[in-house]
């Protein structure tokens, strides 16, 4: 724990350098540097501090943190991400009594006054966890961490025992918080987050409804770095069979939304970005889905889901939301984030594909009806059994004694 302690004050003039660099370049503002910096004025003494890495986790456990606001609405929350969308989208919840902030950097001069703290999946900071008694919950951790973290034993030791509460996301996870120091009888039965997730309550605006029917439609959500190309050569293949074959393109990461419609462009496909306003009535080959907090519009609009992070080792992204929307899955053979949930889904339940001529088959295969909605009941069977996120709550409250 020490040197730890210490390589964070050593880096800390370059954090503070890199983030100013954020709000010259314009990607951040001076508020968000505070909060970054400190957050000490942040928290009641008896707040609840719960902390997200991004979006995805955060919308995730939305439906556990009402919960545990309406358990308590005298305890202020404090809820924290690593990102600003991600601080942006809890902040439009408007949970009771909810702040939203972005996380200040892991040094114990930054860290809120909080009665407890709620850590989601795989984030684990050294001096939050040591000051605040901490749970974590949908808690994830990859062989690969857990044996860095073994080779650090003091450190490993500073943090891990003091954990709470565990509640794992799968059943691999706890024998390796057990093997870092984590009191068996505190790491509960595994709880799938995702499962939890449930849509906003919106309709499809009219201009996207006209421009793409959901059966000759398809959606590349969270799609990263080599996963384009793979989904627009399928597009142009899939387009010589039906030329009304339209595509929703939503990569993962926004800074790369210029680099997806250059690429777009040089294959000689129409584009249109959702930021550039309405879809016109003509349509186009591509929406290029370049707007934040839309993903379930997408997945409404769309028959057929392409997962991303799938087709390159990035782990694989969620298939619970478009199973709960009713779109058929489509994933490549990276699925180590979520390996229990996509082995559930097969047989019947998804289609593995591996490169543009498997997922241009597949895509064909699935513009028949009753092939599509025989996929999605199957998805809907396999992944419909859900936590209650009332229990998940009481488990949390009564773990940190709140």
């Amino acid at each position: 724990m020490l040197i730890y302690r210490i390589l964070l004050t050593l880096v800390w003039p370059g954090l503070v350098l890199a983030l100013i660099w954020r709000v010259l370049r314009g990607r951040e503002q001076w508020r968000d540097l505070a909060q970054r910096l400190s957050a000490r004025r942040a928290g009641a003494g008896n707040a609840l501090w719960i902390h997200g890495a991004s979006n995805g986790e955060l919308a995730s456990a939305r439906a556990v943190l009402t919960e545990l606001a309406n358990r308590a609405p005298a305890r202020p929350l404090l809820i924290t991400a690593n990102t600003v969308t991600a601080r942006d989208m809890v902040a439009a919840w408007q949970l009771p009594g909810a702040t939203a902030r972005l996380a200040p950097i892991d040094t114990w001069w930054a860290q809120p006054r909080a009665a407890a703290h709620v850590t989601l999946e795989a984030e684990l900071w050294p001096n939050r966890i040591r000051r605040i008694p901490t749970a974590v919950l949908g808690a994830r951790i990859s062989p690969r961490t857990a044996a860095g973290w073994a080779r650090v034993p003091g450190l490993a030791q500073a943090v891990f025992p003091r954990l709470r509460c565990v509640i794992p996301q799968d059943s691999t996870t706890p024998a390796r918080f057990a093997a870092l120091g984590v009191a068996r009888e505190r790491i509960a039965a595994p709880v799938q987050l995702k499962a939890l997730y449930r849509p906003p309550d919106r309709e499809v605006p009219d201009d996207i409804a006209r421009a793409f029917d959901p059966a000759r439609s398809w959606l590349a959500a969270s799609t990263h770095d080599g996963e384009e190309q793979i989904v627009l050569a399928a597009q142009q293949e899939r387009q010589k069979a039906d030329p009304g074959m339209r595509l929703i393109l939503a990569p993962r990461h926004p800074a790369r939304f210029d680099d997806v419609a250059q690429m777009i462009a040089a294959r000689g496909l129409t584009c249109h970005r959702r930021s550039a306003g309405p879809v016109p009535p003509a349509g186009c080959d591509v929406l290029l889905a370049d707007t934040m907090g839309e993903m379930d519009l997408w997945y409404r609009a769309a028959a057929i889901t392409f997962v991303g992070g799938s087709l390159v080792a990035r782990g694989g992204h969620t298939p619970y939301e478009p199973a709960a929307l009713g779109s058929a899955i489509l994933h490549g053979p990276h699925v180590a984030n979520f390996a229990e949930s996509y082995a559930a889904l097969h047989p019947g339940g998804a289609v593995e594909i591996t490169d543009a001529a498997t997922l241009a088959q597949a895509l064909a295969r699935l513009s028949e009806q009753g092939t599509r909605a025989t996929q999605t009941a199957a998805a809907r069977a396999a992944l419909g059994a859900h936590t209650d996120a009332a229990s998940v709550a009481r488990q949390l409250a009564a773990a940190l004694k709140l």
